[in-house]
């Protein structure tokens, strides 16, 4: 059996598309085409069903698909011991926009201390297109806000963020509020797509809109912060967005009562991805570095999690 066939039948389960696969291993759509027909034909059983579009594979494929992973993985670790630091390897990690500016530096941090030999390249977007990327194989690791019910993928919570007010002084508050105390009328709050917009709206009261008679889109929490500064409101942020504030904006917060709520912060992979035993290095090197008191879903009121 030729192991490049193989390589191709993970193209064409990861990309859903002869021509996508094709592209994506450098060949031809006829050359992956006949590839993949000459190992049906060397193992007497069809791969996917014809005609169907995006591809589906049949119940054998899906088991030879389960085997092919397994497979490359072996051969990959037995290049990586044979060649040795002669060829360098790839880490290709994806973060969620609230995440990158905080978790971004130890990620390169610990990884190249990890495995200085791997070259590592990051991505930031939005969690639906982490996710596809995950599955298609264009990310071995993304950091992004769980949960999520998708059998495809292996989560592993890494800490808990605790969300945190941040008020104009004409919004202070005297007492700690609950969540659901507070209207989304006068909040202001990153564009849609962001799954912490969707994680504060589906628990705030009353119809979102800002004070202003503006339509603006923020995509970062920095332009939140200037924004209140200037306009009043408030908004809500994650913990570790509020950990380079200057004295003068820090006296803005306001913490909620307890249990206070937060976000899990996970680092997810592709259940049939390659580089397992490196990813899972990964993700307990990460999850160590993470301060004791914000591994403890028990100490929130941990948050559920709602895709655009």
């Amino acid at each position: 059996m030729n192991i490049q066939n193989l390589k191709y039948l993970v193209a064409l389960y990861q990309k859903k598309s002869f021509t996508e696969a094709a592209k994506f291993s450098g060949i031809s759509q006829p050359a992956i085409s006949t590839a993949l027909k000459n190992l049906e034909m060397e193992l007497g059983f069809k791969i996917y069903v014809r005609n169907v579009k995006p591809v589906e594979f049949t119940d054998d494929g899906r088991d030879l698909l389960l085997h092919a992973y397994k497979i490359l993985e072996a051969v990959e670790e037995l290049e990586n011991k044979v060649v040795g630091k002669k060829v360098r390897k790839k880490l290709n990690i994806g973060v969620i926009p609230t995440l990158a500016p905080y978790m971004v530096p130890k990620l390169v941090k610990i990884v190249n201390h990890t495995f200085p030999d791997f070259q590592l390249n990051m991505e930031e977007a939005k969690t639906e297109i982490l996710i596809d990327q995950l599955k298609k194989g264009d990310l071995d690791l993304a950091l992004m806000v769980t949960p999520l019910l998708d059998l495809e993928l292996e989560i592993s919570p890494i800490f808990y963020e605790e969300f945190i007010i941040y008020a104009h002084p004409d919004c202070a508050f005297e007492l700690e509020p609950n969540l659901k105390d507070i209207s989304c009328a006068d909040l202001w709050l990153l564009e849609e797509g962001h799954c912490l917009r969707n994680q504060i709206m589906d628990y705030c009261t009353g119809p979102q809109k800002n004070l202003l008679n503006i339509k603006y889109n923020a995509g970062s929490m920095e332009t939140l912060i200037h924004l209140i500064d200037d306009f009043g409101g408030k908004t809500i942020l994650p913990d570790l967005a509020t950990r380079r504030l200057d004295k003068e904006k820090r006296e803005r917060l306001y913490f909620f009562s307890e249990p206070s709520p937060a976000r899990e912060v996970s680092l997810v992979r592709s259940k049939n991805g390659l580089k397992k035993g490196i990813l899972l290095e990964v993700i307990e090197q990460i999850k160590a570095d993470m301060p004791n008191h914000m591994k403890n879903p028990k100490q929130y009121d941990v948050l559920g999690l709602r895709l655009s």
